[in-house]
């Protein structure tokens, strides 16, 4: 079985796609699915931040942040027609915990996807597409892989 078999099992997904970095898999997400805009909620990993705050908008990929818990800014800029929501819980650094049934039920009323990273939690915790998250992220290198053993990434999807 390979690897991308095995963490689609793990994670309840039919597919998943391995990448040489936690960051390709984000980027990909990003790239593939923030056409139309990406709401960005809470704490996130500062190379994630970098890619949206910089590569992004110059490939016309643009990401508005929000805190974890504005619900009603993340209710007007998906009105606006946004394609994407990302977050990650647990966050990065600071481990909050966003409810990920909750911003799932929003994003789908208004037609959006939602990718979660989920590396602080690992599949052993939480699977988040069980949940109603249509993406869901890891960082290899973290828990997955037991620190320092590999460097890798994943993406898995319904």
């Amino acid at each position: 079985m390979s690897v991308e078999a095995k963490l689609a099992s793990l994670e309840h997904a039919e597919s998943a796609l391995v990448f040489t970095s936690g960051m390709a898999a984000i980027s990909a997400t990003l790239l593939a699915h923030g056409e139309h805009g990406i709401v960005c909620l809470g704490e996130v990993y500062g190379g994630a931040w970098e890619l949206m705050t910089r590569q992004l908008p110059t490939l016309n990929r643009h990401t508005k942040f929000l805190k974890a818990n504005d619900i009603e800014g993340l209710k007007q800029h998906l009105a606006t027609g946004c394609s994407l929501v990302y977050f990650e819980t647990p966050s990065n650094p600071l481990l909050e915990i966003i409810d990920i049934a909750l911003i799932c039920s929003l994003a789908h009323t208004y037609g959006a996807k939602l990718a979660i990273d989920s590396t602080f939690a690992a599949p052993i915790n939480q699977q988040p597409l069980t949940l109603g998250t249509d993406i869901v992220i890891h960082s290899a290198t973290k828990y997955l892989g037991g620190h320092n053993d590999l460097t890798g990434g994943g993406s898995c999807s319904r």
